[in-house]
């Protein structure tokens, strides 16, 4: 998937850390991931993607309860342009953020 830039996995409730590491190592070229309400991802996906994909803009992680502060800072520190970060659906769901990140 070299030319996969785009992929919308939103409500995916299934989805795992190692399928999005996966995607993110094979399909560097992504600039844009929605994982919003995908409840079972956590830090090691999204720093996985920050990692391997740098040209990564946009990312829904709205509703994704076991980000915190590790992945947002990953977010910042690898890719190079990121516009938009969404984390937030709803406030009550981001407990392991702090003020810092929002």
């Amino acid at each position: 998937c070299a030319k996969l830039t785009t992929i919308n996995l939103g409500s995916c409730r299934n989805l795992t850390d190692a399928a999005v590491i996966a995607l993110a190592t094979h399909c560097a070229n992504l600039t844009t991931i929605d994982l919003g309400n995908c409840t079972k991802i956590t830090d090691a996906a999204v720093i996985a993607l920050a990692t391997h994909c740098a040209n990564l803009t946009t990312i829904d992680l709205g509703n994704c309860t076991k980000i915190t502060d590790a992945a947002v800072i990953a977010l910042a520190t690898h890719c190079a342009n990121p516009t938009t970060i969404d984390l937030l659906r709803d406030l009550d769901h981001c407990a392991n953020l702090t003020t810092i990140d929002l």
